[in-house]
């Protein structure tokens, strides 16, 4: 017989063998891996689509938490305004009434220069009508005699 009848029916026997015995078994081994892969592959799809709406989340969470910053930043720039208002009352409050005081001081100061500059022209005055009277003195004048012992009381030292 022939050498390719031989490996024929090896070949068909192989196959025969191959198709009873080892082709369900690795079948069901393909099968199994195919169902595993299946399996991974939906469970990333199910975590990347659960990623995909907490992003999204994320993303709303983030833009809220933006709109409550932007607004407290709202209400600070007019609370700082406010104070800068308040500060700038008080500090012009504060330097009209400094101003007042100084004026104030000023005019005391003033009136007791005047006062005491009233008083040394008085004094001059007085001294030079007493030299004068005492230059030109009259006995027939007892008043301008009793006027100049009265300055000259007034201006002697007390004991």
């Amino acid at each position: 017989m022939d050498t390719n009848f031989f490996i024929l029916i090896s070949f068909l026997v192989f196959s025969y063998i191959f198709y009873k015995n080892l082709w369900p078994s690795l079948a069901s081994m393909l099968d199994k891996h195919i169902a595993a892969i299946k399996k991974q592959f939906t469970k990333r799809q199910a975590n990347i689509t659960e990623n995909e709406k907490l992003e999204i989340i994320n993303q709303q969470r983030l833009q809220h938490l933006q709109k409550e910053i932007d607004v407290i930043k709202e209400e600070s720039l007019v609370k700082l305004e406010l104070l800068k208002q308040k500060i700038n009352e008080d500090m012009e409050y504060q330097y009209i009434n400094r101003q007042k005081s100084f004026q104030q001081a000023t005019k005391r100061i003033k009136a007791q220069q005047l006062k005491s500059l009233q008083s040394w022209c008085v004094n001059e005055i007085f001294k030079i009508i007493m030299k004068k009277i005492e230059k030109n003195s009259s006995v027939e004048d007892k008043y301008m005699l009793s006027v100049t012992q009265l300055i000259k009381d007034s201006n002697a030292p007390t004991p």
